[in-house]
């Protein structure tokens, strides 16, 4: 079983991680004009120039799509820490009443990275 304290060290690797994975997922999209648009069902579309080459049309679609997909294991991961975290903190909370959340300020920091990784609709 983990602690209070590895789950949290666990949060601090991932979250630059997806940090990274969203800074590189915007700058593909602006260096190359690609729009995304994603749909009421989350279905992410991509829509490039039509002046860019097919090859590199088809490679852009493959990037974006990996690195979507780690953005959103990456997330589902700390999603599942924080869960375990804010449990194992309502435990710490019924012993000690004072006992200050960790778990609270790596939640804001990861609902801040799922705003800007948000897609247009």
């Amino acid at each position: 079983m983990s602690t209070l304290l590895d789950i949290i060290n666990q949060i601090d690797l991932i979250l630059p991680q997806l940090d990274n994975f969203i800074d590189q997922f915007h700058t593909t999209l602006l260096d190359n004009s690609v729009n995304i648009v994603t749909d009421s069902s989350s279905n992410m579309y991509m829509e490039v120039p039509s002046t860019t080459p097919e090859d590199k049309a088809t490679f852009l679609r493959k990037k974006l799509d990996v690195i979507d997909r780690l953005v959103n294991t990456k997330s589902a991961e700390v999603d599942k820490l924080l869960k375990e975290g804010s449990n194992l903190e309502l435990n710490l909370k019924k012993d000690n009443p004072e006992f200050q959340s960790k778990i609270l300020a790596k939640v804001d920091e990861l609902n801040k990275l799922k705003t800007k990784y948000r897609h247009m609709s």
